[in-house]
């Protein structure tokens, strides 16, 4: 089964997961869903959840932040709140010249050299207008 398939509805989650929602589990369950932005209605599905008040909570991300708010928004307006998962900071690493230079990622820290940092910040940079601005200006 297709992860995709997993999230197409609220029913498929839950028996996916083994959820009765007629019979609540007791304890708090904690559903992760990563590249949520890639479903074709992510607020749908976000928001009939949130609406059940069963003993869930959803952490939901996506490389699309922009994606996400335009369409997850409208539907989780009073039912979200955001969590901001920044790049490394300086007190997890020694706030040093290569942390001023490169920035926080970490696949850019820990790359090898100054050649390959650039790659990385590159391809990131690449993929951020591609992604956020490119799928916006469509």
């Amino acid at each position: 089964m297709d992860c995709v398939d997993v999230l197409s509805d609220v029913r498929s989650l839950f028996d996916f997961c083994q959820i009765d929602p007629i019979r609540p589990p007791q304890d708090l369950i904690y559903i992760l869903i990563d590249e949520i932005q890639r479903l074709e209605d992510p607020g749908l599905l976000l928001k009939a959840l949130y609406d059940m008040e069963l003993p869930i909570r959803l952490v939901v991300t996506g490389s699309s932040a922009f994606g996400l708010k335009v369409e997850a928004r409208q539907s989780l307006v009073g039912r979200s709140r955001a969590l901001f998962l920044w790049p490394l900071s300086p007190p997890e690493i020694a706030f040093d010249q290569q942390y001023i230079t490169w920035g926080g990622f970490p696949e850019v820290l820990l790359a090898k050299n100054d050649a390959e940092r650039q790659e990385y910040l590159a391809n990131m940079w690449a993929a951020y207008v591609d992604r956020e601005i490119g799928g916006f200006l469509k």
